[in-house]
């Protein structure tokens, strides 16, 4: 059953394909012929063409034409491997043929259903507009949000800059109380001493001194600051070419200002250290201060 299947197939296959060689066959005829003929013509005419288009830009024109004006043939296989009438047709006018067929449909919908229609448009207007009004309420709500975050920065920085204030008042009053407390005592104190590299090459330094009841009652001294670096070398720094700093007072004093470092490196620098000395140049203190970096 199997191989009469199969001899029966091979039989239906090689007869299609022998029609399909003859009728390959002669179309070719035909066109050999056409070919001869509309030669023939020519010589006897003396009609001589010449292309107006360069081969290359006529040949997608050339493809476009034979596509939509050439008509097609459809050649259907029967049941017995015969091959039936072909049907043969154009495809532009095919083409035509469609989009007046959608165009008449389209106009015969919304001819016979306008209310639906003017429903379906009153329905995208509509929702068009609350998408409009949608973007226009983000919008706002962004620019608001926008306005309470800088308000937030400003109140945040507002707020870093009292409790800035606050530390550098309770500074100041807790400079003062050790000033009124070393004023009891005796001897000369060095109440506050800060030593700041903000630039490169310069030191800011700031000192608040207080005269004990036992000096006289206008003191006269000097400051002195030497910098001690990694190797325990020592340096002293100069006051505008001198060593020392003169002050005088009689009670307390605060000392403000900036000092070169005289190309000493700030890597360098381990410790600094203050040194006190009256007028007769005796050394009343010696105190060690750690260096800021800001």
């Amino acid at each position: 059953m199997y191989k009469k299947i199969t001899s029966s197939h091979a039989a239906l296959t090689h007869n299609i394909r022998r029609r399909w060689s003859l009728h390959h066959k002669r179309r070719m005829r035909q066109k050999i012929l056409r070919q001869r003929q509309f030669q023939h013509d020519s010589e006897q005419n003396k009609i001589h063409f010449q292309p107006t288009v360069s081969p290359q830009k006529s040949k997608p024109a050339r493809r476009i034409k034979q596509l939509l004006l050439q008509p097609k043939r459809l050649l259907i296989i029967g049941e017995h491997g015969r091959a039936n009438r072909p049907f043969i047709f154009h495809p532009l006018i095919t083409l035509i043929f469609l989009l007046m067929l959608i165009t008449l449909s389209f106009a015969l919908g919304h001819r016979l259903f306008p209310e639906k229609n003017d429903h379906f448009i009153a329905k995208i207007s509509y929702l068009q507009n609350e998408r409009d009004q949608l973007l226009k309420d983000k919008a706002t709500i962004h620019a608001v949000d926008l306005m309470k975050s800088e308000k937030i920065q400003a109140l945040e920085d507002a707020l870093k800059r009292e409790k800035m204030n606050n530390i550098l008042l309770t500074e100041r009053i807790n400079t003062f109380e050790n000033l009124l407390s070393a004023r009891k005592e005796k001897g000369v104190s060095l109440v506050q001493a800060s030593l700041i590299s903000q630039e490169k090459g310069i030191l800011n330094y700031e000192f608040a001194l207080a005269k004990g009841a036992d000096k006289s009652r206008i003191f006269t001294g000097s400051i002195q600051i030497d910098i001690l670096d990694h190797h325990h070398e020592r340096k002293t720094l100069l006051f505008d070419g001198d060593s020392n700093l003169p002050f005088t007072t009689t009670s307390h004093i605060f000392l403000r200002g900036s000092i070169p470092l005289n190309a000493i490196q700030e890597d360098d620098i381990k410790q600094a250290e203050i040194i006190i000395f009256d007028n007769r140049n005796h050394e009343l203190l010696r105190k060690k201060v750690l260096l800021k970096k800001i």
